[in-house]
């Protein structure tokens, strides 16, 4: 079966090498999993405001808009006209005076959930968040709400005319065993998920459930949690997504 993300005229070009899923990472200790059933919490400040200033967002619109865009019942990835763009905006704006902080990386994320600065995440999933679990951190937690996550898949394709064509498909088919499942999936501080379920194996329970970081589950979630997720994919819309996050950051008060 081809994968979308690496299909060309019907073609495929490229081949998976990790996956994951974005959506929302919290502190169980402090947050109601209950309270993150939608993505509105982020700009109402949930039940009572009680998450007001604790709130992460993470930096890249073409991450989260599309989150915001499934709360709105607008389709996430395709060429949205200026009243749908109006209506993400205004919600930008409230998502951003709700916020503690933006941030475009995960350490400083991690950071400032482990100080108890901020409560909750949205944007970032299992890539930037499964450190914490890794850590031994058992409190934090990921989450995709009812109204859904977006999956990501990294790749790896073979150019034309390589200059040593054999290490090259020697090294994508050693990423691809089981041994070099792990090390890309697990050895950094940005986990993913492995395509390579003969891979499963050589990652501990407790490992599964870090990588995974979906509600304590290992890897058997895996489709659940695609279920539950949409594709990431490069919006049509970049260019106005960028300006009505910016117009928004500047009103807001963060």
């Amino acid at each position: 079966m081809a994968v979308q993300p690496f299909v060309s005229e019907d073609k495929q070009y490229g081949v998976p090498s990790r996956w994951g899923w974005d959506s929302i990472g919290y502190n169980s200790e402090k947050v109601d999993s209950t309270d993150l059933d939608s993505y509105e919490f982020a700009w109402t400040g949930g039940p009572n405001g009680k998450y007001e200033g604790k709130i992460i967002v993470g930096g890249d619109p073409t991450w989260y808009i599309p989150m915001v865009a499934m709360e709105l019942g607008i389709k996430p990835y395709k060429k949205m006209s200026q009243d749908e763009l109006d209506q993400i905006k205004d919600k930008l704006i409230k998502t951003f005076n709700n916020a503690y902080s933006i941030h475009t990386s995960s350490a400083p994320v991690r950071k400032e959930l482990l100080s108890g600065d901020a409560w909750i995440q949205v944007g970032l999933g299992n890539f930037g968040l499964s450190q914490l679990a890794a850590q031994g951190h058992e409190k934090f937690k990921g989450a995709i709400p009812k109204t859904g996550g977006i999956y990501w898949t990294e790749g790896m394709s073979l150019v034309k005319d390589p200059h040593n064509a054999n290490l090259a498909k020697q090294y994508m088919q050693t990423v691809l065993s089981p041994e070099g499942q792990y090390k890309v999936c697990y050895g950094g501080a940005t986990k993913g998920i492995p395509v390579n379920k003969n891979a499963w194996s050589k990652f501990s329970a407790e490992e599964q459930k870090a990588a995974m970081f979906y509600q304590g589950k290992d890897f058997s979630a895996s489709q659940e949690v695609l279920d539950k997720c949409v594709q990431y994919e490069i919006p049509p819309s970049y260019q106005e997504w960028n300006k009505i996050w910016e117009e928004a950051k500047a009103r807001a008060s963060v």
